[in-house]
């Protein structure tokens, strides 16, 4: 599961395709916290380099969803859990993965993902079902993955040829 939180953040970047070498330069060069439980306190050090991934982000992509308004864990759950995709979209979803919190898509991939979750409607007893086995939750978080659907359409619909979606959970 990318989030294992209860509740997560989840921000939509995007980014002109020239820039993905850049992003993954960011990554790799990304500052990092390292937390040790101590006996009595916590020992926090921050190594690497001079930005957090998400900073790069926020300078450097051209739109910027903000924060997405329905869950970011109903998001991560519809787009990673729910176990709809064809087989060639989902191997290039997980290809996708840049680590647990960051994922990039490209124009391509966006654009079958969104032609697949156009032509499958979620039906509201499928989510339900799935709401209720998965995170033991009602009405409401049915609510929230249906949502996500009509979320990932939009922004799968916005990307351009020349971007790619960068996105980022947060818990």
């Amino acid at each position: 599961m990318h989030c294992a939180l209860v509740s997560c953040i989840c921000t939509l970047y995007v980014l002109p395709e020239a820039k993905r070498a850049a992003f993954l330069d960011a990554k790799r060069g990304e500052k990092v916290v390292t937390r040790k439980r101590g006996w009595l306190r916590d020992k926090v050090t921050v190594s690497g380099g001079d930005k957090f991934l998400w900073e790069w982000l926020d300078a450097e992509a051209s739109r910027k969803a903000g924060e997405v308004p329905c869950a970011g864990l109903a998001l991560a759950d519809y787009l990673f859990e729910y176990p709809r995709w064809p087989v060639d979209s989902a191997a290039d979803l997980a290809a996708g993965a840049v680590d647990d919190d960051y994922h990039a898509l490209g124009y391509n991939l966006a654009r079958r993902l969104q032609a697949f979750l156009r032509a499958h409607p979620p039906e509201r007893e499928e989510l339900l079902d799935f709401a209720a086995e998965h995170r033991d939750a009602d009405g409401a978080y049915a609510d929230a993955l249906r949502e996500a659907h009509f979320l990932l359409l939009e922004w799968f619909g916005r990307l351009q040829r020349d971007e790619f979606l960068v996105l980022r959970f947060a818990g």
